[in-house]
């Protein structure tokens, strides 16, 4: 196991480093040593939203916490939801929200 997070809605979230390895770091190669900030992300996120196409999915963004030139950039964290227990997809950085994504909670940080 890389890790197990626990959300806002107290639903417990693992991601396994078979996961993290095969899938999200093929993909997305500068994620190797990030599973730390992927676990901050699901446990204290700027905003989560409904996947666009998948109702069972739901992503999970932060940003401000990323190293070097991605400090800028949010790490969206898609996670798949069974009962009350998820599971991490997949995860990248991205500059924005995704438009098709529907808001299910944004958090209100003072500056």
């Amino acid at each position: 196991m890389l890790f197990v997070a626990t959300d806002r809605w107290s639903r417990t979230i693992h991601c396994t480093k078979v996961q993290w390895r095969d899938h999200v770091c093929s993909h997305h190669p500068h994620l190797v040593d990030w599973g730390e900030y992927a676990r901050q992300t699901i446990e204290d996120p700027d905003a989560v939203l409904f996947d666009a196409h998948h109702k069972d999915c739901e992503s999970f963004y932060r940003s401000g916490m990323l190293p070097g030139v991605y400090w800028q950039f949010y790490l969206k964290v898609v996670v798949r939801f069974e009962d009350h227990s998820g599971q991490v997809v997949t995860a990248y950085v991205t500059d924005r929200y995704k438009a098709e994504e529907r808001i299910k909670w944004i958090a209100h940080r003072s500056s």
